[in-house]
């Protein structure tokens, strides 16, 4: 999966929004994946979030 570089610098507002219009189609097609494999979209969304915070946590390698 390739992803293309930001337009906008760091700290640029419009930066996240780039991010996020970037990457609503992959979580979207893992929510609908996820769904249609018999989990519920409480579960999904649960599951993204504490993913998420697990990451956020992880100290990043040096």
């Amino acid at each position: 999966m390739s992803f293309p570089t930001p337009k906008h610098a760091i700290g640029d507002m419009n930066r996240s929004i780039e991010c996020e219009e970037l990457i609503h189609p992959f979580v979207a097609g893992l929510i609908d994946r996820a769904g249609s494999a018999g989990w519920t979209l409480e579960e999904v969304l649960l599951a993204i979030e504490e993913t998420v915070k697990e990451i956020r946590s992880t100290p990043l390698p040096v």
